[in-house]
């Protein structure tokens, strides 16, 4: 799972990023928590929950 400037930007507040770019530690666990039960919640894998929230997509 990759956080950068596009999927933060599409985030949710709940996924826990508060920022655009720079993130700590602690926001890239909290966005890995995130996606992990968004995807348990919808039965895909983690990774189609980032792809969900890419505007190109």
């Amino acid at each position: 799972m990759i956080l950068d400037r596009v999927v933060a930007g599409q985030l949710p507040a709940e996924a826990g990023v508060g920022r655009r770019n720079g993130w700590s530690s602690e926001e890239w666990l909290a966005y890995l928590r995130w996606a992990a039960e968004a995807a348990r919640v919808r039965g895909v894998e983690p990774d189609a929950v980032e792809m969900a929230v890419r505007p190109d997509r």
